[in-house]
C-alpha cells in the first residue's frame, strides 16, 4: 500500500472517531468518513495488547494487503482498530472478517 493512501495525522484520527459512527465485531472497530474530497485513506491502529512490536507489524502489513486487494467506492477516511481477540484468528478468517465490516460500511461491494 503506497503511503500517499495512509492516514497517519493523529488529530485526523481522534476526529473520525469522536464523529462517527462505529461498524464493529469481535476482531475490528471501523469507523468511516465519507464527508471528503480525498481519495481514499486508511488508518490502521493495532494496540500493544496485541504482542510485541514484530506481531503488531506482521498484523499491520496482513491488514493493509487485504485492503490494498479490494476495490472501493467513492472517496472516504477509514479507520481499522484491531481488538485483542484478533490473535486467534487465521490470515483467510482475518481477510474475510474485514471484508465483511467494509461491506456493512458500505464502502466496497460486498459479496457472499
Amino acid at each position: 500500500m503506497k503511503k500517499k493512501y495512509i492516514l497517519k495525522s493523529n488529530r485526523e484520527f481522534n476526529r473520525i472517531i469522536e464523529t462517527k459512527k462505529p461498524v464493529s465485531d469481535k476482531y475490528y472497530v471501523i469507523y468511516v468518513d465519507n464527508d471528503v474530497n480525498d481519495s481514499q485513506l486508511f488508518g490502521f491502529s493495532v494496540g500493544k495488547k496485541i504482542g510485541n512490536a514484530v506481531e503488531r507489524n506482521k498484523l499491520r502489513r496482513q491488514l493493509k494487503s487485504i485492503v490494498q486487494s479490494l476495490t472501493y467506492k467513492g472517496n472516504f477516511k477509514c479507520v481499522i482498530i484491531t481488538k485483542k481477540q484478533i490473535n486467534s484468528l487465521s490470515y483467510n478468517e482475518k481477510r474475510k472478517r474485514l471484508i465483511y465490516l467494509l461491506g456493512k460500511t458500505g464502502i466496497i461491494e460486498y459479496e457472499e
